[in-house]
């Protein structure tokens, strides 16, 4: 098989992982831009030095990202086992001996605890898309992950959207990665929060420390930094418009042509 190369980026974000200090970190950089090469080939450096890892990802990915694992390093197959099925098959599957053992989200915060029994020497976590695994701050999936954490050396969080809407959903990759800056979630909201006279929030605040903190513990890179700028094509076409858009077009269609009559 041809093995494939880093290109210049994804060597770079190589080096980041390597560097003191980013032991534990998060790849925040755009979809497309080629987080996985770099992690494959960081999981391969760990295992050199007797380090295993676990990859929790959508179980959409086990597949991808286990071709990807041997497209990349110099794993065989039978070093790396995709943990997934029944009790008893699973239970097999994690008593297997292997370098990189890759699963869901689900099955990495129930069954850490059992995996690290019997694969002692994995503290190597990777997340990808923790975004949709892990975005929950009071959820027991997150917690779970959160425990296994604190077990692990190293660990890279992967997404291109750490924050979806609310700054919230930036708190649990952070609490991962570095759990000191708060004590924890009533902390960060008591932070980031500001609140009408019943408690509740209407606004946030405190994003430069939000920023802070993901520019020391991450990296990013733009599509357009990876790949260039391309020209924008606009493509035209018509569609049905749906009752209510239809209704919505009617009305300002309508309001339109008094205005503009007044």
């Amino acid at each position: 098989m041809t093995k494939k190369i880093l290109r210049g980026h994804q060597v770079a974000d190589l080096t980041y992982y390597m560097m003191p200090g980013s032991e534990k970190c998060m790849n925040l950089s755009d979809a497309g831009t080629g987080k996985t090469g770099s992690v494959c080939v960081r999981a391969y450096q760990l295992s050199l030095d007797g380090v295993k890892t676990a990859w929790a990802m959508p179980k959409s990915l086990l597949k991808k990202n286990k071709d990807e694992l041997i497209e990349f390093t110099n794993l065989e197959p039978d070093q790396i086992v995709i943990v997934d099925g029944t009790p008893q098959q699973r239970l097999e599957q994690i008593r297997r001996p292997a370098e990189v053992y890759l699963m869901g989200f689900q099955r990495w915060s129930e069954d850490w605890s059992t995996i690290l029994d019997y694969q002692p020497t994995i503290r190597n976590c990777m997340v990808d898309e923790i975004h949709l695994g892990y975005k929950g701050p009071k959820s027991q999936r997150t917690a779970g992950y959160w425990d296994s954490m604190r077990q692990m050396d190293f660990g890279i969080a992967m997404t291109g959207t750490l924050i979806s809407g609310k700054l919230e959903t930036a708190y649990p990759a952070i609490h991962a990665i570095e759990p000191r800056y708060y004590f924890d979630y009533t902390d960060f909201l008591n932070q980031h929060t500001i609140r009408d006279i019943w408690g509740e929030i209407i606004s946030w605040t405190g994003h430069e420390k939000i920023r802070a903190i993901l520019h020391r513990h991450g990296i990013r890179r733009s599509f357009e930094q990876v790949y260039g700028k391309e020209s924008v094509i606009y493509q035209i076409e018509r569609c049905d418009m749906s009752p209510s858009q239809r209704k919505a077009y009617t009305e300002f269609e309508e309001k339109g042509i008094v205005e503009l009559e007044e």
